[in-house]
C-alpha cells in the first residue's frame, strides 16, 4: 500500500465510487449540503404521535390522544410515587373529528405494539423512572439528564399536554437532585448511557456552521480559512455543502480520503470528476453525472464514451497533490476563478519530513495557485502565528485577502491514552513535578482537542476525591461551576473543562496528597487473565489480550510491520499441519469444482438443445428435467457436499467464544473478525509470506508497501466491510486509512514521530458510534508525554518554507 504514489485510479476505484451509501449516512450528506444555506437547520427522526398516526396537529388532537394514551400512566405516577399533581394550563372542549377518532381505533394495535419506538411514551417512560427513584430515595440522575437531553429535542407536534408534564416532572427531579451523584455515576450517565442521544437533533457541527457561514458572507473577497477540527466530525465532507455556492477543487494525498469524498457526493448527485495521475488537463476524468457531451451506449441505451473536455457541469473536482495544477487549470477554463474554492484536505502531510519527494510538488503548486479562495484542512493545522509567513505570501498574492482560523474539539466521546503498563494517561497521575503539571494543563487549555483522550473514569474520581477534601478556591466548588438549575449543562465537556480549572485552581501541597491516594487504588484499564512474560503484557492481541479489543476493529501503528507479523503469526501457535490442511483443501476443491463446472456446461447444453428443438418436446424435457438432466444436477449437488470448508478451528480466531474459553473471561463486546471462505481461498492462492496467510485467517490484515496488489485490495476491503480484527501498518499510511477503529497501538519504534502526527494517529480511532470502548495504547510513555510539551513544530516550519516564493 502506497498512499503517496500519485497514479491514476484503478478499476476497483472507479467501480468502489458508484456503491450507494446507507440510508442514515445519506441523510447526513443531505444535512450538509441543505445546512450551506441555513446553518441553523435541524431535522429529527425519532417518530412522535402525530407523525405516527399521520393525524393533523391540532389541540383537539392533542388533548385527545392525552386522554385516551397518557393521563391515566400520568396520574398513576403522580398517586404510587407522591409527585406533584400536575394540573394543566390549557384545555380544550372540542371533539376530535369522527373520522380522526375512527382512525386512531384503527391504529390502536399499531400503536400499544411501538411504544417503544413513540417520542411520547419514551418520556412518560424516563419521567416515570424519575418520580419512582426519587419516592425509593434512589439515584434518578441517570434518568434525569436522559430526559433533560431527549426533552431538548425539536421534533413538531409533540403532545403539548404531555410536554406540559414532563416539564413539570423535569423541575420536580432538580428539586430533588444531587449534583454529586452525578460525579459519582458520571460514566453510566454520560459515557455508557446507551440512550442518551437516541432522540438528538441532527445537525451541523459547529465547525461547520462556522465555515459556511463565513464563505457566505466574505463571499466577493479572497480568504484563506484555516480549518482545525477532530477527525470523524465531518470535515472531509464540507465540500458537499460549500459545492452550493463555490466550484470545489479538493486536493487530497491520500487517495482513498478522494474517494470516500467522490462516493459520498455522487450519492446525492453532485457532479464530480477526477484528477489522479493527471500530467495534464487532458487527463482529467468526468463521473457520468457530470458529462455533457458522449455517446450512448447501443446496447444499454446508457452513457457510453464520455467526451472529458467538456467540464462546465463539475461541481466536485477531485485531485491528488500532483495533479493540482492541471485540475486548476481545467476549472478555470469553465468558471471564473473567484466562484471556485481550493480546499486542500491535510496539508501538513509529508511536512514531518526535512525532504520529501512531494515537497517541490507542494511548493510549486502554492506558487502557481491562482485560485483566491483557499481552505487548509487538518486535525492538526499548526496554529496561525506559527505560520505567519504562509499568511504573508498569500495575502500578497491576494489583495484585500481575509484570514481566519476555525477551530473546534470534540468531547462528546472518550478515548483513553492507555501507558505502557495499561494505565490511563492523566496529567494530575502522571506529572513527576509540579511545575510540569502546571506546564500540561496550560498546553491543554490551548490544545482542547487533547481532553477527548483524558478517561472520564478517572477525572470523576480525581474530582470526587478533590470534592472530599474540600479543595479549591470558591470559584471551583462545584455547586459553583454548576448551576443545579441547568443541570442538562453538566456535560461529559464541560466535566472535562471543569477538571482543568480544578487542575489550575488547587495547591501544589493538595495535588501531592490527591496523586499519592489515587495512585495507590490505580489499576489497569485492562487485566488479561495470563501474562507468560511481563515485556508482552498488553499485546497479545491475538491470544490472552485480544478480550480488550471490543466494539470493532483495532489498529497497530509500527515502523517495522513485518517483525510484528512475524511475532503474532508465530504467537498464534497454529500448528503446521493445520496450514497445510488448508491447503490441500484447496487444491481439493478446485478439482471438484473444475468436475462442477463440465457437468454444468453438459447440463446448459442439453438445455439449450431441447429447448430449440420441434414442439413434441415435452415441457418437463425443455426445462432440464428429464432423467438425463436431473442426473447431471444429482452428481452436481453430491459433488458441492464434497467441498473442503476453509477455515480455521474456532480456538485460533480471537474472541470466539472457543477462543474465549482458553485465552480470556467472556467478554461479550469483544470483537470477532467474520473472513469468508472466499476471501480466504483467494489469499491462500496468493504469492504471499506464509505470516501473511496465517494472519489473515484469523482476521489480522497487514498494509505496507509491497508488489502483491490484490492481497491489498482485498485487505482494504475487508477493512471498509468491518470484517478485520487488527491491521498492522506504518505510521506513514494514518492519512490514508479512513477506517472506523475502536482501538489503536502506537509502536515503541516511532520515536522519531511528531507530536502533530501522533495525534493524527490517534484521530484513527473513536469514529465509530458513542457508548462503544475506544482506548489509544503507547508502547513508550514518552511519546504520551511529548504531546503535552510544547516542542519545535516541524510541519509550520516547513509549511513557511514551502509555501513561499
Amino acid at each position: 500500500m502506497d498512499i503517496l504514489h500519485q497514479r491514476k485510479l484503478s478499476r476497483s476505484e472507479w467501480e468502489s465510487i458508484e456503491a450507494p451509501v446507507s440510508e442514515e449516512e445519506k441523510r447526513v450528506l443531505v444535512l450538509i449540503r441543505d445546512g450551506y444555506s441555513n446553518v441553523s437547520m435541524r431535522t429529527n427522526y425519532t417518530l412522535n404521535m402525530i407523525q405516527f398516526t399521520k393525524l393533523d396537529p391540532s389541540v383537539e388532537t392533542d388533548s385527545f390522544l392525552f386522554q385516551k394514551y397518557f393521563k391515566e400512566l400520568v396520574r398513576k405516577v403522580e398517586s404510587k410515587s407522591n409527585a406533584p399533581h400536575w394540573i394543566p394550563t390549557q384545555e380544550t372542549t372540542k371533539k376530535l373529528k369522527a373520522a380522526d377518532t375512527i382512525r386512531i381505533q384503527n391504529a390502536d394495535l399499531l400503536i400499544q405494539q411501538n411504544k417503544h419506538r413513540i417520542f411520547e411514551f419514551l418520556l412518560l417512560e424516563y419521567a416515570t423512572h424519575v418520580c419512582k427513584s426519587i419516592h425509593k430515595k434512589k439515584s434518578m440522575e441517570v434518568f434525569l439528564c436522559t430526559l433533560i437531553r431527549w426533552r431538548k429535542a425539536s421534533i413538531p407536534h409533540t403532545n403539548r399536554f404531555l410536554l406540559e408534564w414532563i416539564d413539570s416532572m423535569i423541575l420536580y427531579g432538580i428539586e430533588h437532585v444531587q449534583l454529586k451523584n452525578i460525579l459519582v455515576d458520571g460514566v453510566a450517565i454520560l459515557e455508557k448511557n446507551p440512550h442518551l442521544f437516541q432522540c438528538d437533533d441532527h445537525s451541523l457541527f459547529s465547525h461547520q456552521k462556522e465555515l459556511f457561514a463565513i464563505c457566505r458572507t466574505e463571499r466577493s473577497r479572497p480568504k484563506l480559512l484555516m480549518y482545525t477540527a477532530p477527525t470523524g466530525t465531518g470535515k472531509t465532507l464540507s465540500p458537499i455543502g460549500l459545492s452550493q455556492d463555490y466550484k470545489i477543487i479538493f486536493v487530497c494525498v491520500a487517495r482513498h480520503i478522494g474517494l470516500s469524498l467522490a462516493k459520498s457526493a455522487i450519492s446525492i448527485g453532485k457532479r464530480v470528476a477526477f484528477a489522479f495521475g493527471a500530467e495534464q488537463p487532458t487527463d482529467i476524468r468526468l463521473h457520468y453525472y457530470a458529462a455533457i457531451d458522449y455517446e450512448v451506449n447501443k446496447r444499454s441505451g446508457g452513457i457510453g464514451k464520455v467526451d472529458n473536455t467538456n467540464g462546465n457541469n463539475v461541481e466536485i473536482i477531485i485531485c491528488d497533490v500532483q495533479s493540482y495544477l492541471s485540475a486548476m487549470h481545467y476549472m478555470m477554463a469553465f468558471h471564473d476563478p473567484a466562484n471556485i474554492l481550493l480546499y486542500w484536505d491535510e496539508p501538513t502531510m509529508t511536512l514531518d519530513y526535512t525532504n520529501h519527494d512531494l515537497h517541490e510538488v507542494i511548493h510549486k503548486n502554492w506558487s502557481q495557485n491562482k485560485i483566491p479562495n483557499v481552505i487548509l484542512s487538518c486535525a492538526t493545522l499548526p496554529h496561525e502565528e506559527e505560520i505567519q509567513s504562509t499568511i504573508q505570501h498569500f495575502r500578497c498574492q491576494f489583495e484585500n485577502a481575509f484570514v481566519h482560523t476555525i477551530t473546534s474539539y470534540d468531547c462528546r466521546k472518550t478515548i483513553p491514552i492507555l501507558t505502557a503498563e495499561g494505565y490511563c494517561f492523566l496529567p494530575h497521575l502522571h506529572c513527576d513535578s509540579w511545575k510540569q503539571l502546571r506546564s500540561y494543563v496550560d498546553h491543554c487549555t490551548k490544545n482542547k482537542t487533547l481532553l477527548r483522550y483524558f478517561d472520564l473514569q478517572s477525572i470523576l474520581d480525581f474530582l470526587l476525591l478533590v470534592l472530599k477534601y474540600d479543595f479549591g478556591s470558591q470559584r471551583t466548588k462545584l455547586h459553583q461551576y454548576f448551576v443545579k438549575e441547568d443541570i442538562g449543562s453538566v456535560q461529559m465537556e464541560t466535566i472535562k473543562l471543569y477538571y482543568l480549572d480544578v487542575l489550575q485552581d488547587i495547591t501544589e501541597s493538595a495535588w501531592v496528597l490527591l496523586k499519592k491516594e489515587l495512585q495507590e487504588k490505580a489499576k489497569p484499564k485492562y487485566m488479561g487473565r495470563y501474562q507468560e512474560n511481563e515485556k508482552m503484557k498488553g499485546v497479545s492481541l491475538t491470544t490472552s489480550d485480544a478480550f480488550t479489543l471490543t466494539d470493532g476493529p483495532s489498529i497497530y501503528l509500527v515502523e517495522n510491520v513485518e517483525n510484528l507479523a512475524s511475532f503474532y503469526a508465530q504467537q498464534s501457535k497454529i500448528p503446521e499441519t493445520v496450514l497445510q490442511k488448508l491447503l490441500q483443501g484447496i487444491a481439493h476443491n478446485e478439482k471438484l469444482q473444475k468436475q462442477i463446472d463440465l457437468f454444468e456446461k453438459e447440463l446448459h447444453s442439453k438445455i439449450k438443445i431441447k429447448s430449440d428443438t420441434e414442439e413434441k418436446t415435452s415441457v418437463r424435457e425443455k426445462e432440464g428435467k428429464d432423467d438425463s438432466c436431473l442426473l447431471l444436477k444429482e452428481n452436481i449437488d453430491q459433488l458441492r457436499k464434497q467441498f473442503f470448508m476453509m477455515s480455521l478451528d474456532l480456538k485460533y480466531i480471537p474472541n470466539t467464544p472457543a477462543h474465549q474459553r482458553i485465552w480470556a473471561p467472556n467478554e461479550t463486546n469483544a470483537f470477532v473478525p467474520s473472513i469468508d471462505e472466499s476471501t480466504v481461498k483467494a489469499i491462500m492462492d496468493l504469492e504471499l509470506p506464509r505470516a501473511y496467510k496465517v494472519l489473515i485467517l484469523m482476521g489480522v490484515g497487514i498494509l505496507i508497501k509491497q508488489e502483491n496488489s490484490t492481497y491489498e485490495e482485498i485487505v482494504k476491503r475487508l477493512a471498509q466491510e468491518q470484517k478485520l480484527f487488527l491491521i498492522l501498518t506504518s505510521s506513514d499510511y494514518i492519512y490514508g486509512t479512513n477506517y472506523q477503529f475502536c482501538h489503536g497501538f502506537i509502536g515503541k519504534d516511532l520515536q522519531n514521530m511528531t507530536a502533530h502526527k501522533t495525534l493524527q494517529a490517534m484521530g484513527r480511532m473513536g469514529r465509530n458510534k458513542h457508548q462503544q470502548e475506544y482506548s489509544v495504547r503507547f508502547r513508550d510513555n514518552n511519546m504520551i508525554h511529548r504531546l503535552f510539551q510544547s516542542e519545535a513544530n516541524t510541519e509550520a516550519d516547513n509549511m513557511n518554507r514551502l509555501f513561499c516564493d
